[in-house]
């Protein structure tokens, strides 16, 4: 069994946890008494810093939770980082700030993270769930030492021809920004992603970690850009690119 439900939007640290373990140990008892031969949790890289938000706690507090609840179940427990690829709402701000003009980053210069591209996270789990080891284990594409963002807009340079200046966002300004939109989201009884905790996710200087579950042939982040940005295009999520465009109205005026 592979259990990958939770919650990334929520009203408070309470319903974070509700989700996120309360929900996680029910499942794991649930197998435990099904006598499910093999578990896998997923859950996040955030979860080795269960300070820096309510979601990482309760991320950190699922892992304890499951294996807790778990019994004798052979159990294993994926920390996955940043997860990205077709049909991903989440990471579609981010592709639109490497496509477009200026890209805005609420981060900072010296940050270095790893990725993941979603099909190689898929079949991470799947190895796991025929494998043995038990435990907790994370996952990334391989990249030694991660990314940085101005690896990235490379990257988009070198995909699209040309890539936006970029603009890194003054934390305090972000901070203000979340609190207001979270005091607000409170008030009328909706959630928000933009909140004080995920400010601190977002300008933590490092959420690299390394490939400890491994894969024949990772995906890099340029072949996994790629293939998300054609899907993106291809389903109207993302317009064509401004480059190519360029490109073909100064062929149409040359003809």
């Amino acid at each position: 069994m592979i259990h990958i439900a939770g919650a990334v939007v929520a009203p408070s640290r309470l319903a974070f946890q509700e989700v996120n373990a309360t929900g996680a140990a029910n499942v794991a008892t649930a197998a435990a008494h099904a006598k499910v031969r093999r578990f896998v949790h997923v859950s996040s890289l955030s979860a080795r810093l269960p300070a820096i938000s309510g979601y990482a706690a309760s991320k950190r507090a699922g892992e304890d939770a499951v294996m807790q609840a778990a019994g004798n179940l052979s159990l294993a427990i994926v920390r996955p980082p940043a997860v990205y690829g077709p049909g991903d709402k989440a990471t579609l701000p981010l592709f639109k700030a490497l496509t477009g003009t200026v890209a805005f980053i609420p981060g900072t210069a010296s940050q270095r993270f790893s990725l993941v591209y979603v099909e190689d996270l898929a079949r991470a789990l799947a190895d796991s769930v025929t494998g043995t080891w038990q435990g907790i284990r994370t996952m990334s594409d391989g990249t030694e030492g991660g990314y940085g963002w101005p690896d990235l807009l490379q990257t988009a340079a070198k995909v699209e021809g040309g890539a936006p200046k970029i603009a890194y966002l003054p934390k305090p300004l972000l901070s203000a920004a979340a609190a207001a939109i979270a005091g607000i989201a409170r008030i009328s009884g909706k959630t928000t992603i933009l909140n004080p905790g995920k400010i601190g996710e977002l300008y933590h200087a490092d959420w690299v970690c390394e490939a400890e579950l491994k894969l024949a042939a990772s995906i890099q982040f340029e072949d996994g850009f790629r293939r998300t940005l054609a899907w993106y295009r291809n389903e109207g999520w993302l317009p064509p690119s401004r480059h190519t465009a360029r490109a073909t109205g100064h062929r149409e005026t040359l003809a």
